[in-house]
């Protein structure tokens, strides 16, 4: 059996599934599915590398997830020459695995420096990929800023997740309350990458796949000191402290052990910090409500609308609803999953009514 540097192999992938060295490899391979779409295909490559033989259903499958690499590679030289853009997890983790091992990657998810970089990505995107949909939300408070989620469907639609490119301003959006939106990226991408992790936790439960990525970026880390001083100004001292103590039983981290006694410490302070805080008055408006809540707020698509010399968009206000003005199409903000279809026509009718003022007034 093949041993790497950072550990990563089938004994650990066997440890973290729970599953015994002697069961078949069908048994490693189901159990990876229930910890999400991307793990198998690690399993897989970690069985390839180690001499066996897979059959074509596997081969396809593992080769499908390597040309879903290659082709968010090629998304993202391309983009990067026009716009510069941070990449935050997938890729940039990836890229650290041994030879032979494949870390799926969902989605490309890229941090911008504005709104108008956000844009011009926006539109490096559309020209590079067959996107499908291109959806608009909105979060943080006070200040406000965007996540735009481009989407085109899997190389195999009924066993792939969809292409999806989600660019934001701002690289952490916190947990909707307590922890606020982060804007900047720590200096050290490695760094960067740990914490993006520990991130995660606010949307779930640390997974397996998560547990492997420290492995790969812990012999990475060149002080863990220095990461557990970056956990405490990112308020991650909880999620990276969680992190780190479900990883320290199955792996070596190495240096990365070093900033353990200190997140203990600072973890505890975060919690109390998080115990403190109350939620803001809530504006009137519906919408800033919403924000100021930390709850995100989507965007329903009205009207698809390319504009090429639109830098920024623009908030419409109106009895009953907000309508967002972009560069790629108008859309109806709200903070809840329903729409109805007098909402929907009202928004129509009040951007009628913009376009009619607009054109009088030219």
């Amino acid at each position: 059996m093949t041993t790497t540097a950072t550990g990563v192999d089938l004994a650990l992938l066997h440890r973290l599934l729970d599953v015994d060295e002697d069961d078949t490899p069908d048994v490693l391979v189901r159990t990876a599915r229930d910890h999400g779409w991307s793990f198998p295909a690690l399993v897989l490559s970690a069985f390839a590398r180690d001499g066996m033989a897979l059959g074509s259903g596997s081969s396809d499958e593992l080769n499908r997830t390597t040309t879903r690499r290659t082709l968010y590679a090629g998304v993202l030289a391309g983009l990067s020459a026009r716009v510069p853009v941070n990449v935050l997890k997938g890729p940039s983790i990836a890229r650290h695995y041994p030879d032979g091992l494949v870390r799926a990657v969902g989605d490309l998810d890229l941090v911008v420096a504005d709104e108008e970089a956000l844009w011009r990505a926006v539109r490096a995107v559309l020209e590079l990929c067959p996107v499908e949909a291109v959806g608009v939300s909105v979060y943080g408070h006070p200040e406000q800023h965007l996540i735009i989620d481009l989407a085109w469907p899997g190389a195999d639609p009924f066993l792939d997740k969809e292409h999806r490119v989600e660019l934001s301003t701002a690289a952490f959006p916190g947990d909707q309350g307590s922890v606020p939106v982060r804007v900047p990226l720590p200096a050290d991408p490695v760094t960067s990458d740990l914490l993006a992790v520990a991130e995660e936790r606010f949307q779930r439960a640390f997974t397996a796949k998560d547990l492997v990525d420290v492995a790969v970026l812990a012999p990475l880390v060149r002080s863990g000191a220095d990461v557990a001083a970056a956990a405490v100004e990112w308020n991650l001292a909880p999620e990276l402290l969680e992190l780190l103590e479900l990883a320290a039983p199955e792996t070596d981290l190495g240096g990365l052990a070093d900033a353990l006694p200190p997140l203990r410490d600072s973890a505890a302070r975060e919690r109390e910090r998080r115990l403190a805080w109350s939620s803001p008055e809530p504006p009137d408006d519906p919408i800033a409500a919403a924000l100021a809540a930390g709850r995100e707020v989507g965007g329903l698509l009205l009207r698809e609308e390319r504009r090429d010399d639109m830098t920024r968009s623009r908030v419409l206000r109106y009895d009953g609803g907000v309508v967002m003005e972009t560069p790629v199409g108008d859309y109806l903000m709200v903070d809840h999953p329903e729409v109805t279809q007098e909402q929907y026509d009202r928004a129509l009718a009040e951007l009628d009514r913009v376009d009619a003022d607009r054109a009088g007034g030219a």
